[in-house]
């Protein structure tokens, strides 16, 4: 953090970067969300962050390290910017986040914020659950056509609804 204060001063850019280096209440996490042009997340090493979907939620952009999960959410000057660990790489992400196209990422944003809704989550999680079932549903059909075993198909499908299989 120590060199990327340097390289704002040097840069006379004091006055229109802001850092913040502690905890931010959550009543006024809008506020800087809302507020900030951009979020970086300089990690050297993480496994995921919370402040990645926050900014989503906000449609802020995001620039940060590519460092553990944190690229399994961003796609790279798509919806985000992904840079390697380092102060040089950071500062040219920075500087294209910057110049990219907002209009652009913003709607790339949006349609990622909806990707990653609850609405989103829980529709295909119910997608899933239901074709569990129906595979799970031939699977045991298969499995009893095998052994010989037949029912007529009214006979089946009341004996092993995919309701009753779990």
């Amino acid at each position: 953090c120590l060199e990327i204060k340097k390289i704002n001063k040097k840069k006379n850019l004091e006055n229109k970067i802001i850092f913040i280096n502690n905890f931010i209440d959550l009543d006024n996490v809008k506020y800087w969300f809302c507020s900030s042009d951009l979020i970086i997340q300089p990690y050297k090493k993480a496994s995921q962050s919370g402040i990645t979907p926050l900014a989503l939620q906000f449609e802020t952009p995001t620039v940060c390290t590519n460092v553990g999960g944190l690229s399994e959410i961003i796609l790279n000057e798509k919806d985000g910017f992904l840079c390697n660990p380092n102060v040089e790489d950071l500062e040219k992400k920075i500087l294209t986040a910057l110049d990219y196209n907002q209009d652009i990422l913003k709607a790339q944003i949006k349609i990622k914020k909806k990707k990653l809704s609850w609405d989103s989550f829980v529709t295909q999680l119910m997608n899933n659950i239901i074709m569990n079932k129906l595979f799970i549903s031939v699977l045991l059909f298969i499995t009893i056509s095998h052994q010989n075993i037949f029912f007529e198909k009214q006979e089946f499908s009341k004996a092993i609804l995919p309701r009753d299989v779990f």
